[in-house]
């Protein structure tokens, strides 16, 4: 059996009119997300929750002057590069704070087809 993926659950913010500029992104449909840390850019998220394969999973990733920003995992092991599709998730949960701030993360879930 493998280990299962832990991190914390954010829930996914959109405008109603405007959601689907995502372009197709797993932001257009979640409502929650499942945060992890990113090895590779050194982010560090609580591993809090379980996936259990209810919600998608997604990397938090500091991209440097964007700041900290959500990819979905599928889209950080591929070789396709992902931008802000116009959806936030964000979490009352109080150690987010002490890793992404006080505001919502945008979510680059958006890639040109």
């Amino acid at each position: 059996m493998e280990d299962s993926v832990k991190g914390m659950h954010l829930t996914v913010y959109y405008n109603d009119g405007y959601r689907t500029c995502a372009n197709g992104g797993m932001s257009e449909t979640a409502e929650q997300i499942l945060l992890v840390s990113d090895p590779d850019s050194g982010t560090e998220v609580p591993e809090v929750f379980d996936d259990c394969g209810k919600y998608p999973v997604c990397r938090l990733i500091d991209r440097g002057n964007l700041g900290m920003v959500i990819v979905p995992e599928e889209i950080v092991t591929s070789d396709k590069w992902s931008m802000f599709g116009g959806n936030f998730a964000y979490t009352s949960d109080s150690r987010i704070r002490q890793i992404a701030g006080d505001r919502p993360i945008p979510i680059h879930d958006r890639i040109e087809r």
